[in-house]
């Protein structure tokens, strides 16, 4: 029998879905709940889900984007939220509630902040350093998704690693799908346009699941037969094909969910040689340095087959053992109930 924590625990998220970070979190919490735990989900963005919002879950409403004006009234919605629901604990996800929890969180609340890249703050370094301050001096703990990331920027705090969570779900795949997809948020450091480059150099038809700063861009500078760009879609996998090649170029990577559904599928990957990615510990097939090797290791797999760039079973189990989403969740209770007796 799993020792439940007692207290009100708050999950504060960008959004109810996104990227790994989000699809992770609504995973824990409803583990957590199918556990008897008292938690809930404060979401500060609006949400582009179709999914209807569960009860214990609170979606702000700020708009992607936004201005200063409209982002310091929906601080003081979330402001008012954390008044009116006295938690105990929360578990801090990301810039945006980072910010938001240094500003607002109730002098009792105990803030565990997860990390979820290896480049906190990018682009935002002054911001993030002083929102980071705040969160030290208020005793935050830090939980890191890296297991080979020990410690937190900017104050080398020392971090607790827990893996996001992912089961392995069975849902019918698309057969008449892309040749290659690219699944995730379209900024700049994930570096799309290599993917669509790619593509129109080897006559590949690629599928592009995600919103971001760069679509409108991308969909000027590409715009092909070949290209397809279909903005945020709940549950992409499902309109992706087992044959399928997932492309990865980011400079940087949180925990690389992307890859994690992708080698769960059984899909075959190719990802930018980098720290980050390296984590995964693949063979060096899947791994490219630049678009040249990239546009090779493409033409290979349309002329042999993509057999050489899916992941074993081995590896796999690997990968997914530590991710099992109850395992996941005593990890977080145990850490929560650990930390009340400090």
């Amino acid at each position: 029998m799993i020792s439940e924590s007692k207290k009100k625990i708050m999950i504060v998220t960008n959004s109810v879905s996104g990227g790994g970070a989000e699809i992770s979190m609504m995973r824990l919490f409803k583990t957590l709940l199918s556990l008897g735990v008292n938690v809930s989900v404060c979401a500060i963005n609006e949400d582009k889900s179709t999914t209807k919002i569960q009860a214990d879950v609170t979606v702000i409403g700020r708009q992607w984007g936004t201005g200063l004006t409209k982002t310091f009234r929906s601080l003081l919605l979330f402001r008012q939220h954390l008044q009116a629901n006295h938690p105990d604990v929360l578990i801090v996800n990301c810039e945006l509630p980072e910010l938001y929890v240094s500003f607002t969180a109730p002098k009792k609340s105990q803030i565990f902040v997860v990390e979820h890249t290896s480049r906190p703050w990018y682009g935002r370094r002054p911001l993030g350093y002083f929102v980071r301050k705040l969160l030290y001096l208020r005793r935050s703990i830090w939980v890191t998704v890296s297991k080979d990331q020990s410690r937190i920027w900017p104050n080398n705090n020392r971090a607790i690693h827990i893996p996001n969570t992912h089961r392995k779900t069975d849902f019918i795949q698309n057969f008449h799908s892309a040749e290659l997809v690219f699944i995730g948020r379209l900024n700049r450091e994930k570096h799309p346009e290599i993917a669509a480059e790619v593509a129109l150099m080897t006559s590949s038809t690629i599928d592009f699941f995600g919103d971001g700063p760069e679509l409108t861009s991308l969909k000027q500078a590409y715009s092909s037969k070949q290209i397809h760009f279909h903005g945020f879609v709940e549950n992409a996998w499902e309109h992706v094909s087992q044959n399928s090649i997932l492309i990865v170029a980011s400079e940087y990577e949180g925990d690389g969910m992307n890859v994690v559904e992708a080698i769960s599928n059984g899909n075959p990957v190719l990802l930018k040689d980098n720290s980050d990615l390296r984590r995964f510990k693949l063979p060096e097939a899947n791994y490219f340095s630049n678009s040249t090797e990239l546009k090779d290791k493409v033409i290979e797999a349309k002329a042999y087959g993509v057999d050489k760039f899916r992941v074993s079973e081995e590896i796999v189990s690997e990968i997914l053992s530590d991710r099992e989403p109850r395992k996941v969740a005593t990890s977080w209770i145990k850490l929560i109930d650990e930390s009340s007796l400090r």
